[in-house]
């Protein structure tokens, strides 16, 4: 019995090490980390000769089954919606379905600050071409630890501005103390965290981690009261949309015009305005806006992904 626990154990740690980060693009093709900088050539070229496509995302997805959901089933909707190209930043997110990868993202961080430089390397070099491209930041929910990772362990100078936006959608990280990293972010000026008190996959994850309140859960706990915010970030709750989680796809956004408008400005690289007209309302918050809505609200989790289980089915 020893001797099979131990190799359970070795077996583990052998995976963690072994396991890659890397990158896909649309069609599945696989890069190593050490190949971006020749991804962002060939994108940058197709994004200014091509009338489909105006701006580059970078996005770092969650835990699960990846790299199939967000190669397969994400990719190429974000592309067509956002009209951009997208390169998907891959880590290991998935040992064990109720198993939270939390040293696998720690580990993609120093990836991910890799990649950075290269984005900083290709600006100071391009620097009319990086115009042109609108680099933004996607990250969502336990992508979202990744990002933290790579802030908390990189020099906070070196990669300033590097993106239009970044967008860290229903981030599957702890609320509490959050302002540290956050405000330590300098890749953009514009920095946008989305919530949702109704999100059953982090209501899930924050019962894992003996009922820490989540960042793209709440901003607040009945026992610690408000937590402080990153003067960086401004808050958006999209709590209206109800048991929702993959906020960013258009097929969860309800048709709701105030969304779609928010993340189609927010994805494609463009300065949001907070003002009402636009959907946001003002909370006694200064950073907090409630985004209006329109629709009923989803309160079944399957009703999340039904448009994606047809898709399936047809």
């Amino acid at each position: 019995m020893k001797k099979l626990y131990l190799f359970v154990i070795f077996l583990k740690i052998t995976i963690l090490i072994s396991a890659q980060n890397s990158l896909f693009v649309l069609g599945g093709k696989e890069y190593r980390i050490e190949e971006f900088p020749v991804v962002l050539d060939s994108l940058a070229k197709v994004i200014i000769d091509s009338k489909e496509s105006d701006n580059l995302i970078l996005f770092i997805h969650g835990h699960g089954n990846q790299p199939d959901k967000a190669v397969n089933r994400r990719l190429p909707v974000m592309e067509k919606d956002y009209s951009a190209k997208v390169i998907v930043f891959h880590w290991p997110s998935w040992d064990e379905n109720f198993v939270y990868p939390e040293k696998q993202a720690i580990l993609a961080g120093r990836d991910l600050e890799k990649v950075f430089r290269n984005l900083k390397e290709f600006k100071t070099r391009n620097p009319e071409v990086y115009k042109k491209i609108n680099p933004v930041l996607l990250t969502h929910s336990m992508g979202g630890y990744v990002l933290k990772a790579c802030i908390e362990a990189t020099d906070r100078k070196a990669y300033s501005n590097i993106f239009n936006n970044i967008l860290i959608n229903s981030p599957d990280v702890d609320t509490q103390d959050h302002y540290v990293w956050v405000d330590a972010i300098s890749e953009s000026k514009n920095v946008y965290i989305t919530y949702n008190k109704y999100d059953p996959v982090l209501q899930s994850s924050a019962r894992t981690f003996n009922n820490k309140i989540r960042l793209g859960q709440k901003l607040e706990s009945i026992f610690n009261g408000k937590y402080r915010l990153s003067e960086k970030a401004v808050y958006l709750n999209l709590s209206e949309l109800g048991f929702v989680h993959k906020s960013y796809m258009p097929e969860s956004q309800q048709g709701n015009k105030y969304l779609e408008q928010f993340y189609c400005k927010a994805l494609n690289g463009d300065y949001i305005k907070l003002k009402e007209k636009y959907g946001f309302l003002k909370t006694e918050d200064k950073q907090v806006y409630l985004i209006k809505s329109d629709r009923k609200p989803i309160f079944s989790f399957m009703d999340d992904n039904k448009d994606e289980e047809k898709k399936k089915v047809n």
